[in-house]
């Protein structure tokens, strides 16, 4: 039997609102036995001081991305926040931190990949958390392309992006059009 579900957890000590899938069949084994096979968490919205912070403003963030609206992205980040690059000499890749070095972490993006797109975006946010996943694709001055499922980990602050961390499978180059 598959049961659906709604509730309200505790997530990092605070209370998180969310709407939750569970597939639950029952083992037969009497009133609570049963397995969970898979569940989908979804957050709707989550109220800071200054803004809130859902799926809208992330649809928003990768949209300018998308734009390559570099003025409408910082408008995004925090003071003292950070990116972390896909790729680059540290463990979290190539580090940006404060909005001058992120602007131009931001800006190198596009001069890597002058038609840098973001596709096929998928949101969530839970608590002072959220992730966006799409597909990058891009072509590099030589003529290379890339196309590749990502990942973007976010923390959030009073509204605002204070971390930003990227994560892309590594796939080789695809040749030149």
């Amino acid at each position: 039997m598959v049961v659906p579900t709604i509730g309200a957890r505790w997530f990092y000590g605070r209370a998180s609102t969310f709407a939750m899938i569970s597939l639950t069949r029952w083992t037969g084994l009497g009133p609570g036995h049963q397995t969970t096979h898979a569940s989908t968490f979804k957050e709707y919205s989550v109220s800071t001081p200054h803004k809130t912070v859902d799926i809208a403003f992330l649809q928003d963030f990768a949209a300018a991305w998308n734009r390559h609206d570099l003025e409408a992205l910082m408008g995004f980040m925090a003071e003292d926040s950070e990116f972390h690059a896909v790729a680059g000499p540290d463990l979290l890749g190539r580090s940006f931190k404060g909005l001058q070095a992120i602007r131009e972490g931001f800006a190198l993006a596009w001069q890597t990949f002058p038609d840098a797109a973001w596709l096929d975006g998928d949101h969530f946010v839970c608590g002072d958390r959220g992730v966006s996943e799409s597909t990058f694709c891009g072509t590099k001055a030589d003529g290379s392309r890339v196309e590749a499922r990502m990942v973007d980990v976010f923390t959030f602050k009073n509204g605002k992006i204070a971390v930003k961390n990227a994560y892309r499978k590594d796939r080789p180059a695809l040749a030149a059009k």
